[in-house]
């Protein structure tokens, strides 16, 4: 049958992109982390994160962090270059 891939509308879902931490790379990735105050962030490998605990995201070594975001292209120059 030359229908049985097509759906009517009813069935469609958007495509809503996973969040950087849904697709954590077995490599890690270089993020901002921090707990309370983010002018105290500092640069760390977060391999895990894990929804149900309070320290969300995990780093190498297995500590959990209460915040995190990937560091942005250019960002660590600073750091790098000094």
């Amino acid at each position: 049958n030359c229908r049985s891939w097509q759906s009517t509308p009813k069935e469609w879902y958007p495509y809503i992109e996973p969040k950087w931490y849904e697709n954590i790379p077995e490599q890690g990735v270089l993020c901002w982390v921090w707990h309370t105050n983010v002018d105290l962030r500092i640069p760390l490998i977060i391999k895990a994160y894990v929804p149900e605990d309070k320290f969300k995201f995990k780093n190498i070594c297995g500590s959990g962090l209460a915040n995190a975001e990937p560091v942005k292209p250019g960002e660590l120059d600073k750091y790098i270059l000094q």
